[in-house]
């Protein structure tokens, strides 16, 4: 049990293991009670297996699209430049530490199934029809669906905390990975800027040259272009996905703050209680919670409850804690 603030998450261990008939709903009390109960193995252990689909095998080659951009900034920064300065030393040394951290961020996101609906918790929901209320079954997958879930179209499976799939990861952003995805984003950002920055400092304070003839000066020319765009448009996409970490949202549900509970909490959710390896791309405790069981903002609930019961026309959506989009 981890407690934070007002509200509580419980979950089991993932070295535990329970059975179909171990994992049975208990007696139903009023339907707010029924809501918390509805914990069946609640933290499932990581895996590295994702389903596989057609589309998602057609997006492989996009592994082999961001290893050549990288080298365009590579070859001329450290194979084509000389390091016979302390600078120059400082300066490769911590570019190869970016993109080790950047490549294991994006490994990662890549292999880490992001999470899918457990079949002990489907079954249970579906053998007690006094739940079938509390939750929507998917059309397409015909699974129920807890908050937060959608249906992924290219791995073809019911992901808890959908965000979006992306191709240049080859796999959904959902709840187990979404860490490494802005890792990975963070990363490749810090790595362009560092290598803008050592441009700037080589070329105007230390009065050495950053290019040369031939190849030299064309990859040169070519990754400090390349770089300065990604920088300003990685930069816009990691600032978007932190604001929707910090508010606790996805980019479905952009502009609900139903599950908004602190910008501490919310990050939590997303990156593990342990503040201390945010940064590092390990899974380590992995993210507070479930993925199916999810604390919410009181007064926003009661706000999008209000809202609903007065809309005349019947059309304001009803509070995600109890449906949820496909």
């Amino acid at each position: 049990r981890r407690v934070h603030g007002d509200f509580m998450i419980h979950f089991i261990s993932s070295d535990q293991s329970m059975s179909d008939s171990e994992c049975s709903l208990p007696d139903l009390q009023p339907i707010s009670t029924d809501a918390r109960k509805l914990t069946l193995l609640a933290k499932q252990p990581v895996t590295y297996c994702t389903g596989c689909s057609v589309a998602r095998a057609l997006t492989c080659p996009m592994s082999l699209f961001v290893v050549g951009l990288v080298s365009l900034t590579y070859i001329p920064h450290v194979l084509l430049t000389p390091h016979d300065t302390l600078f120059s030393l400082i300066d490769v040394t911590v570019f190869h530490i970016i993109l080790f951290l950047q490549f294991v961020s994006y490994f990662q996101c890549a292999l880490i199934d992001p999470g899918t609906v457990p079949p002990q918790w489907h079954n249970a929901v579906e053998n007690d029809e006094r739940y079938h209320s509390m939750f929507q079954r998917c059309r397409k997958s015909n699974m129920f669906k807890p908050p937060r879930s959608h249906f992924d179209s290219i791995t073809k499976r019911l992901v808890l905390n959908f965000d979006h799939f992306c191709p240049w990861v080859m796999n959904g952003v959902g709840f187990y990975n979404r860490k490494f995805f802005i890792l990975f984003l963070f990363y490749t950002v810090l790595a362009c800027a560092w290598y803008l920055m050592s441009v700037i400092i080589r070329k105007y304070l230390l009065g050495m040259s950053v290019s040369g003839p031939g190849l030299l000066g064309i990859l040169t020319l070519v990754s400090i272009i390349l770089d300065s765009v990604l920088v300003f448009v990685l930069g816009l996409f990691l600032a978007f996905h932190i604001n929707m970490a910090l508010k606790n949202e996805t980019t479905i549900e952009e502009g609900i703050n139903t599950y908004d509970v602190g910008w501490r909490n919310n990050l939590e959710q997303v990156f593990g209680a342990n503040p201390y390896v945010w940064l590092c791309p390990v899974f380590w405790d992995g993210p507070v919670g479930d993925g199916i069981n999810w604390p919410t903002n009181p007064d926003a609930t009661q706000e999008l409850r209000l809202l609903s019961e007065n809309s005349s026309n019947g059309g304001f959506p009803p509070s995600p804690s109890m449906s949820d989009y496909e």
